[in-house]
């Protein structure tokens, strides 16, 4: 993984560096889709270039764009809990215990597959 962030950074170099396209794929996966300025908000990077990162991202088909925003497509979603290890796919809140962090996977069967073995 560490050679697509390096390109990443080569093609749209990010002053955050490495980190900076980290915290974007990692801001996606958290909220599962989020609207580009939400990203820009929560990443604190320029939307001009944030929104060319996930262009290019969408060409390469790790992202897709919805109405609602943009998200992983499956072959992204496989690619970067693979390479990067991201595991808890979105995120939601929880009323019961005043919106401390539920982290949800969308992979349940395979975990509790694993578990059984």
């Amino acid at each position: 993984m560490a050679s697509f962030l390096e390109d990443l950074q080569r093609v749209y170099p990010l002053r955050e560096g490495i980190e900076g396209h980290r915290s974007i794929l990692r801001e996606i996966y958290r909220a599962g889709h989020i609207s580009l300025h939400q990203l820009a908000v929560v990443t604190r990077i320029a939307l001009p270039l944030l929104a060319g990162v996930v262009n290019f991202l969408i060409e390469k088909e790790i992202l897709a764009r919805i109405p609602e925003g943009i998200l992983y497509t499956e072959k992204g979603m496989t690619f970067i809990e693979r390479e990067l290890r991201f595991y808890g796919f979105g995120l939601s809140a929880c009323d019961k215990c005043q919106s401390f962090p539920v982290f949800l996977s969308s992979r349940w069967d395979e975990t509790l597959d694993h578990l059984k073995d």
